[in-house]
């Protein structure tokens, strides 16, 4: 598998998700990237220095067999694996809704963004959760890293899977609705 940097993973990510909602007749379904516009970088800013976190970049699987050397014993199963996934994911929009409880961040036409354009301390806020959001993927996919290799399979492996899923959806014109098996 070609190394790629992550900036290009997620340029390329973000073409493909454009072109999928292109291939889409549902307003609702284009894509818009609430962060992507301002240009993150999140870095590892308190000092992180280790081989785990040195890496430009990586493959999937590359990513999931580094971080699954983090695992402890008593966590390598399936029923922690899957219920913190869910705890993970339930931190990440914690952060949205404590931003917006506290007026650093709203959503306007279905987009987060600042509740404050020109107040610096609004955009000060609105980055820090960007940042503690982009922490909190980090864990779920951690945790996701963990499901599948209980599964048996490779980041990898379900990714390509996903893809050929949503190509066939988008070619068959079933990208919405309901149900897996449409």
């Amino acid at each position: 598998m070609k190394k790629v940097a992550i900036t290009d993973f997620i340029n390329t990510w973000l073409e493909a998700d454009k072109r999928l909602a292109d291939l889409t007749e549902h307003e609702e379904c284009e894509y818009h990237s609430d962060s992507a516009y301002r240009g993150y970088a999140i870095g590892f800013e308190d000092g992180v220095n280790s081989q785990l976190a040195q890496a430009d970049s990586m493959t999937l699987n590359e990513y999931q067999e580094k971080a699954m050397t983090t695992c402890m014993n008593s966590c390598s199963n399936m029923s922690y694996m899957l219920t913190n996934l869910c705890a993970e994911v339930g931190e990440l929009a914690g952060k949205v809704a404590k931003a917006i409880r506290k007026g650093h961040a709203v959503y306007r036409d279905n987009h987060l963004t600042p509740a404050y354009l020109m107040e610096p301390d609004s955009l000060e806020a609105f980055d820090d959760m960007i940042r503690e959001m982009a922490y909190e993927a980090g864990d779920v996919l951690w945790q996701l890293s963990g499901v599948v290799k209980r599964l048996g399979f490779s980041l990898e492996d379900i990714a390509i899977m996903n893809l050929k899923k949503l190509e066939s959806r988008a070619q068959r014109g079933k990208i919405d609705g309901d149900g897996d098996h449409r």
